[in-house]
């Protein structure tokens, strides 16, 4: 029997044939029931890294849930009310905000953007070749305000009927400016029109580089940006209340963090759900502690 990270492991000897086991885990407590500094010390729970996962829509705390929760805590009831008045609208917003914007893997907001690309390409080749230049002159009309003068004359710089700055004054795009952009789209229909999209696909292209740059781009554990922030804003108003952001896993701040991960449905460490609380902990206050540096 060996332990390691809180985790008792026990393994018959290798030339036994038995393979390594996991005993089960310790006992679980009810929801209701808060959790403690001390029995975080205790071992009680498994602090293993939480791996990539979509949070779930978190959910409202109950008041009778919320006043056993800050008992180890003694905030006064005004504070108490305040602080689950104060935790359950946020928790609304972000419940409303992850609803209407459900994340997507970088895997698949990449392959979106190639796709969009190349049917970009394939609109460009299909003007190139087949598009008739009179017809395309009718986009001028829908087309000419959405560009500006100065965007036209940089894309065309020795096209004679691109806009051009009046003197030493710069590109103004007024009501004159507007009659020169439609006299250009009128003659180089195909030319503007393939610019437009040239950009575009350039656009997507710049975006599909630097995807490689953001945290998660290039494999490996996405951020989970929503409970960082839920963190932050937890550690405001811990300190708020007159209390140390302590990230040590024994402290009163983690032990809080993690029963309000477990009121509200998310992973945490606690009944060994590898949540890795104490880690996102560490992560969220030393983000906020740069922030506030800066």
């Amino acid at each position: 029997m060996r332990q390691r990270n809180n985790i008792v492991v026990t393994a018959s000897p290798p030339d036994a044939g038995i393979k390594f086991t996991m005993p089960k885990v310790h006992r679980k407590v009810s929801s209701g029931r808060a959790r403690t500094p001390r029995a975080i010390a205790q071992g009680r729970y498994q602090l293993t890294k939480l791996k990539a996962r979509e949070l779930p829509i978190p959910r409202l705390i109950s008041e009778a849930h919320f006043e056993e929760l800050c008992r180890p805590y003694h905030f006064s009831v005004a504070d108490r009310r305040q602080l689950l008045g104060e935790i359950n609208g946020i928790l609304k917003d972000m419940g409303k905000w992850m609803r209407e914007n459900p994340p997507q893997p970088i895997s698949k907001q990449r392959d979106c953007l190639r796709a969009a690309a190349a049917h970009i390409k394939k609109a460009r080749e299909l003007l190139n070749e087949r598009a008739d230049r009179f017809h395309l002159g009718f986009t001028a009309e829908p087309l000419a305000p959405m560009l500006s003068a100065s965007w036209l004359r940089e894309q065309f710089p020795t096209d004679e009927l691109a806009p051009r700055a009046i003197g030493l004054a710069p590109f103004v795009d007024d009501g004159t400016s507007r009659l020169q952009r439609k006299r250009f789209f009128e003659h180089r229909p195909v030319e503007a029109i393939t610019a437009i999209l040239d950009t575009i696909e350039a656009a997507f292209a710049h975006t599909l580089m630097m995807l490689g740059y953001i945290p998660g781009g290039k494999g490996g554990p996405k951020p989970l940006q929503e409970r960082r922030t839920f963190i932050v804003m937890l550690a405001i108003k811990w300190e708020r209340l007159g209390k140390r952001t302590s990230t040590s896993p024994t402290s009163d701040f983690v032990a809080f963090i993690d029963n309000i991960m477990d009121a509200i449905g998310w992973p945490s460490d606690l009944n060994n759900e590898g949540g890795a609380v104490v880690a996102a902990v560490g992560d969220a206050v030393k983000h906020w502690r740069n922030l506030a540096s800066k």
